[in-house]
């Protein structure tokens, strides 16, 4: 997402460059918000219930986004998209930890190293997608991703019954 949106953003609303920068400079600046908001929020209700709820939310404000072209509205949307992806990822280390109590430091490199790992990885096959049907439909395709994986957070294991 990162690596297309401002490209995506300059052609999309004829923007230019700079207009691009500004559509990701929301979508992170929302992303920290989000960050700050999940930690609190997961405390109150549940880690597993923010993850999953968080990138449910994600999904649906991604795919309007990339579907309203050059709308008013769609910065908001990316806004608000931004803070729902962000906001399971320091819940996700926390659970992470959680689930390997006496290896902490090991069990927050691989939340972490593991979700850059992928996006690594996937960027080359995103990019050939967006070659082959556009960068619009690759951004679509990709927004879908959280919903996935909220799907599976759902199914995540009490942390309680992975001590050890």
């Amino acid at each position: 997402l990162t690596t297309f949106l401002a490209a995506w953003w300059s052609t999309t609303h004829r923007t230019g460059t700079g207009g691009g920068g500004i559509a990701l400079t929301v979508l992170l600046w929302s992303g920290l918000v989000g960050t700050l908001c999940g930690g609190p929020l997961a405390d109150r209700i549940g880690r597993r219930r923010v993850i999953a709820a968080a990138l449910a939310l994600a999904t649906p404000c991604l795919v309007a986004t990339f579907l309203a072209g050059d709308a008013p509205w769609t910065l908001p949307l990316l806004g608000l998209g931004g803070a729902f992806l962000f906001a399971p990822f320091s819940v996700m280390v926390v659970l992470g930890q959680e689930y390997l109590p006496r290896h902490l430091g090991t069990a927050a490199g691989m939340t972490l190293g593991m979700a850059l790992t992928v996006g690594g990885i996937a960027a080359p096959l995103l990019g050939a997608l967006a070659d082959r049907r556009g960068v619009q439909a690759m951004l679509l395709a990709v927004s879908w991703i959280p919903l996935l994986a909220a799907l599976l957070a759902v199914r995540l294991p009490d942390p309680a019954s992975h001590r050890g």
